[in-house]
């Protein structure tokens, strides 16, 4: 047997290793493990440590190395094995992140000064781990037992990276759906064990199956850990793809793993215009959910009876799971982990990317015409349209625009006045509301029923003479949550509901919502400040439906979304600016200016919070974890500029953005543009 050098305790050793491997075509970090660690003779415990990617003594391999190795891990590896940076960091799936989002992931060192590292999805989009599988994994049984080399006869071909995709259900080159249990033991592959590799303190093949045989309960009875199955899965007969019908699944598979080939085009044709890659597979996973969602109204796409029984199976399997139970009854499954999290079963997975690729495939009103009976399936379902709000944010803008206008057609806000309590029927409605938001699980605020308003006329920001007036003395809560909060209660009043729904319906995300609601419930414990609150909302309430031409703060967010001031406007803007600044450096009053007044003038127009701007929520998703959002830095310092120095061209530019802005809410208010 092979030995290496015994580095001293809690120490990892940076010598290269006395043989090594060259990383097979689209190998992932664990399969390169096994392989080498199966040459050395070495358990791949002990290789973790000889390669710096495991201190000494721990118990186990971080999964998050699947992902990214830090900058410090992946020279320590690279070193160890004798390979290039740039060979050891495409180990990880974080070198498919430029075209397959779920796999773009930061690095930070966990608080408090404890050692280790926590993993973030770079672009701040919600439930995106759920498409990277860590365990189980997929395999192709003939990849598996690798080429004629010498080196893969020994020690077996790769593990691959593309397995640990949701998208990638067959091998095109062998013509086979991935498998994704032990012909043997029937077990997943993968699926024990807490860390990146199965027993880690064993050493067999490569392609031996890890997980425990025989007897487990007698053997965990018996204090004793069961032995490893060990079936060589390179020996298992692939299912074959033979089928006509089946062959069209097959060449979907070869569609989608073109996109993520390093050298293919940047962009994909989808709904009738090019999309980059990464918006396509956030495309494909929010169809996805629709096609779940809706299921079984998209069967006909999925394919053939195979393709389409294994869905059916995956979706009953899911919807099952919608109500659990727990210690006090049975509680309700959040809709993403339902729909949203990708099956494991390829077969399943060939029919669901069959269909979601046929929908985005084609001309956009032959794509949205496809679309039409799902999102009519599923129109007035709250948890589905909370879950697209999100999801599209970050989707292709045909995708976005296409599931946007057909939602507004099929879902149509309620009318003004529509829940007085003199209507019979809308009382009989507000309990039907009462008992559907119950049964989704919602912290409930049934509608007052005499609101002649509801979310449209309610600004995201309460306006400051609502403030001034109802606080003149305000301590102990931010200003800000409270405005926030006041208008979420105040759409609660008038639609009902929860607090997320009612979020969402004023553009705040759900985590703004969290981060106001929450400090303002402990604020009112006291009864003198939920008082306070109580009667300030009533008598904003009030005055809504005392006013006979409210204005319409909904569709000044609609038509401001994503808007910038036009180039011609800003430089009639900056020749008044330099008209009374002669010596204002004009070079500094360029692009990045030019957003920041786009945003201050957004917010003057919607009395919307700057912070939830459009601009501003687009430039954080474009920032890296960690980096400072250069648009909010901006603003607070032009702000503080014009308070401390009101003579400064930053003060002057502030008050000309003031008569521009209510020309532009005229414009929008008399439908005459933007």
């Amino acid at each position: 047997m092979t030995t290496a050098a015994t580095p001293h305790p809690g120490q990892v050793s940076t010598q290269p290793l006395p043989r090594s491997l060259v990383p097979l075509p689209d190998e992932e970090i664990s399969g390169y493990l096994l392989r080498l660690a199966h040459r050395l003779e070495q358990t791949p415990q002990r290789l973790a440590e000889l390669t710096g990617l495991q201190s000494f003594g721990a118990a186990s391999i971080p999964v998050r190395m699947l992902l990214r190795t830090s900058a410090e891990e992946t020279a320590r590896l690279a070193r160890a094995c004798s390979l290039t940076p740039r060979e050891a960091q495409a180990l990880c799936l974080a070198s498919l992140a430029d075209r397959y989002p779920p796999a773009d992931v930061v690095l930070h060192p966990l608080p408090g000064g404890r050692s280790g590292l926590w993993m973030q999805q770079a672009g701040k989009i919600a439930s995106l781990d759920r498409w990277v599988f860590t365990r189980p994994v997929r395999y192709c049984p003939a990849c598996l037992a690798g080429d004629a080399s010498e080196l893969q006869q020994r020690h077996g071909g790769a593990w691959k990276k593309l397995w640990r995709l949701p998208l990638v259900f067959a091998c095109p080159l062998h013509r086979c759906l991935l498998t994704t249990r032990c012909p043997a033991c029937q077990q997943p592959i993968g699926a024990a064990g807490g860390g990146l590799i199965s027993r880690p303190c064993e050493v067999l093949h490569p392609a031996q199956c890890r997980a425990p045989a025989g007897d487990s309960a007698a053997a965990h009875a018996a204090r004793a850990r069961p032995p490893a199955c060990g079936h060589r899965l390179d020996t298992a007969a692939p299912q074959v793809i033979d089928a006509a019908p089946l062959t069209h699944a097959l060449a979907v598979q070869q569609r989608l793993l073109a996109l993520l080939s390093a050298g293919s085009p940047a962009t994909v044709h989808s709904m009738g215009v090019h999309v980059a890659v990464a918006e396509y597979v956030l495309d494909l996973r929010l169809v996805a959910g629709l096609i779940r969602c809706t299921w079984p109204v998209a069967a006909a796409l999925a394919g053939p009876a195979p393709l389409a029984d294994a869905l059916a199976d995956h979706v009953e399997q899911r919807r099952r799971r919608q109500y659990r139970p727990s210690d006090h009854g049975h509680h309700r499954t959040a809709f993403a982990v339902i729909y949203d999290a990708p099956p494991t079963d390829p077969l399943a997975s060939a029919g669901l990317f069959t269909a979601a690729v046929g929908i985005l495939t084609g001309e956009t009103g032959t794509c949205a015409d496809r679309l039409e009976p799902l999102l009519a399936a599923t129109a007035d379902t709250a948890a589905w349209r909370a879950f697209a709000h999100r999801a599209s944010a970050t989707c292709s803008p045909a995708l976005r625009a296409t599931i946007q206008t057909r939602l507004e057609a099929l879902h149509q806000p309620t009318p003004r006045g529509h829940n007085l309590k003199s209507d019979n029927a809308r009382r009989n409605g507000t309990d039907a509301l009462r008992a559907y938001h119950r049964r989704m699980g919602h912290l409930v605020i049934v509608p007052t029923g005499d609101c002649r308003f509801d979310h449209r006329h309610i600004p995201q920001h309460m306006t400051d003479e609502w403030f001034d007036e109802s606080f003149p003395d305000l301590t102990g809560i931010s200003a800000v949550h409270l405005r926030r909060t006041a208008a979420i209660r105040l759409v609660q009043m008038s639609t009902g509901g929860s607090q997320f729904r009612a979020g969402g319906l004023l553009g705040i995300p759900p985590g703004r919502v969290m981060s106001s609601t929450v400090p303002v419930r402990a604020w009112t414990d006291d009864p003198h400040n939920g008082a306070r609150l109580a009667a300030a909302i009533d008598a904003f309430a009030r005055t809504l439906n005392t006013t006979t031409d409210l204005i319409d703060y909904g569709h000044r967010r609609a038509a401001l979304h994503g808007w910038e001031i036009p180039p011609d406007d800003w430089h009639d803007l900056l020749s008044r600016l330099l008209a009374a600044h002669p010596h204002t450096h004009i070079s500094w009053w360029q692009d990045r200016k030019r957003r920041l007044a786009s945003v201050l003038v957004w917010a003057a127009v919607t009395q919307g919070d700057h912070r939830l701007a459009p601009l501003v929520m687009a430039e954080q998703r474009r920032a890296n974890q960690g980096k400072t959002n250069m648009l909010v830095f901006g603003l607070q310092q032009a702000r503080y500029r014009a308070r401390r120095e009101p003579a400064s061209p930053t003060a002057a530019l502030i008050s000309l953005l003031t008569p521009y802005s209510q020309q532009l809410a005229a414009k929008i208010d008399h439908g005459s543009g933007q």
